[in-house]
């Protein structure tokens, strides 16, 4: 893709995923067991490491494997049509991820204003694909990277290069926005302009943060 314009980027968790909103997250694993007739303590519905699937592979036999392991933790043995069952239910919880309304909101406005162009890059598992395009469709975004398409993930330069390559921009025409020091601090020392994003703030005063800095960018 050649334009002229900047390059806006954001990250997806904790930008609009929320990860804070802790009940949400604790009800959508819990009506995947209750659909799954599993019996899974709650202790493993807090643990959010529990549910930590490899973000750099979309190899449909290494997420089984990842279902397979997060089960047997559980107490559960899953054969092949439990783990196939599992994936299709996850699928559909996934669309009712918890989100960052407002943010979600801005960023479609945004990339309806035509201003500049807009990216997405997010460490993601493949479990987390319908999520995503139910909160803001990956087609709407002028460029998109994800670990699990790429096979790396933030802060390892790696995928800093592959963004770099991709959308032929001088590093001083990208703006990042990420949850995450250190995937900011790596994108800073490429030259990237950078904004890192406290999610516990009010979400309210987040969206002009982020206004207000896109703003700034884009008039320098």
């Amino acid at each position: 893709m050649s334009d002229n314009k900047k390059l806006v980027i954001f990250d997806f968790g904790g930008i609009v995923f929320s990860f804070q909103d802790e009940d949400a997250l604790i009800k959508m694993w819990g009506n995947v067991a209750k659909r799954l007739n599993l019996d899974i303590p709650e202790k493993y519905l807090h643990q959010w490491d529990t549910w930590d699937f490899d973000m750099t592979t979309d190899d449909y036999k290494k997420v089984n494997d990842d279902f397979r392991r997060v089960l047997k933790l559980c107490g559960i043995e899953a054969d092949a049509p439990l783990i196939k069952k599992c994936r299709l239910i996850v699928d559909e919880e996934m669309k009712n991820a918890p989100k960052h309304k407002k943010i979600a909101d801005f960023i479609k406005k945004l990339i309806a204003s035509d201003k500049c162009l807009v990216g997405v890059l997010s460490n993601l598992s493949v479990c987390y694909a319908p999520a995503i395009n139910n909160l803001l469709p990956l087609s709407a975004f002028d460029y998109v990277w994800i670990s699990f398409q790429m096979g790396c993930q933030k802060p390892d330069d790696e995928i800093y290069e592959k963004v770099e390559k991709d959308c032929f921009k001088n590093p001083s025409d990208i703006l990042f926005f990420d949850d995450i020091e250190e995937n900011i601090t790596a994108a800073k020392k490429r030259g990237w302009n950078v904004c890192l994003i406290d999610e516990t703030q009010d979400e309210k005063l987040r969206v002009e943060l982020i206004e207000k800095t896109i703003e700034k960018f884009l008039n320098n």
